[in-house]
């Protein structure tokens, strides 16, 4: 079955996360919902552009007295690290 989500959701953050010390990689944070098994799939722009591949969540919570879910963040590899990577 396949699904597929169009919608106008916006990029809403493009940083530098670390994963450990020795792994530093940008990622770009997106609004488009996105579920388990999404990992490697296409981001594309409005024209139909990739412009990124997703590859995780990260579920940031109240504190540890209180684990109520406050967002998802949704992390995706963007088009240009993708490229270094292949190119190296």
């Amino acid at each position: 079955m396949l699904f597929l989500n169009l919608s106008n959701r916006l990029v809403v953050n493009s940083n530098e996360i670390i994963v450990c010390p020795e792994d530093l990689r940008n990622v770009m944070s997106i609004s488009a919902g996105y579920a388990t098994g999404s990992s490697g799939g296409s981001v594309m722009d409005q024209f139909g552009n990739i412009v990124g591949t997703v590859s995780n969540t990260r579920t940031l919570l109240h504190s540890d007295m209180n684990p109520s879910v406050q967002m998802v963040i949704k992390n995706t590899i963007p088009v240009e690290s993708l490229r270094l990577l292949i190119a190296n």
